[in-house]
């Protein structure tokens, strides 16, 4: 498309997005508006311009009352996050603390007592081998130890000429919160020491019926139950 300086007609633009090439000749305000470039070969050219036009103009922004709504929905949204992201720094911060208290205050205080287990056969947990530990609470310090068997029994084994009995359990068998003593497989071992019953002390914090099974299917065979 080409036009020509010194004309008084406007220039009409192709509706749509275009991109056009414009050819402007420095001619006098006689000429016709538009002349095709064959005809007029003589005419000097100034550099080619090119330009982007569109026949829908840009958005104006958005005023009224929608475009103050939508402010304030933005606003409120903002600071909603804002406030989230504070709350949830907060408790992860005073949960920081609370530990912190507890090990330095009380160090062997439940639940910071997961130390002393271990995953054994049938994904069982047991105690480790030989760990000793002091488990202290606002109700209690009691002695914690394990056996060689992983048990909360006694390193020496007590005489099961009489018969062996497995107590399988959760924390009561366990004796949770109570010295090995006072827990009540260790009662019962007591009772029966003349007849020589032993009393194996497979209880553990947490476990249910399914490892009560798991349990006797992995060390029934080891302890032979009379």
């Amino acid at each position: 498309m080409q036009f020509f300086a010194g004309t008084k007609a406007p220039l009409a633009w192709a509706p749509g997005m275009v991109e056009c090439k414009c050819t402007i000749y420095n001619v006098p305000s006689s000429a016709p508006a538009f002349i095709p470039s064959s005809a007029s070969p003589r005419r000097p050219r100034v550099s080619p311009w090119t330009v982007k036009l569109s026949e829908t103009p840009p958005a104006a922004p958005e005023s009224g009352p929608k475009a103050a709504s939508a402010a304030v929905t933005r606003s409120r949204l903002r600071a909603w996050l804002i406030n989230l992201g504070i709350l949830a720094v907060s408790i992860l911060f005073s949960l920081f603390l609370a530990e912190f208290a507890l090990r330095v205050l009380s160090p062997g205080y439940s639940p910071l007592f997961l130390s002393i287990y271990q995953m054994a056969d049938g994904d069982l947990v047991l105690l480790k081998a030989g760990i000793e530990r002091r488990h202290v609470s606002a109700e209690w310090r009691v002695n914690v130890s394990g056996n060689a068997e992983g048990l909360r029994d006694y390193t020496t084994p007590r005489s099961d000429s009489g018969g062996i009995v497995l107590g399988v359990g959760d924390s009561f068998a366990f004796g949770w919160g109570v010295e090995l003593e006072e827990g009540f497989l260790a009662q019962a071992e007591s009772l029966l020491a003349k007849r020589k019953v032993r009393f194996v002390k497979a209880g553990m914090p947490g476990a249910g019926p399914g490892d009560y099974a798991r349990f006797l299917q992995f060390y029934g065979e080891r302890y032979r139950p009379s």
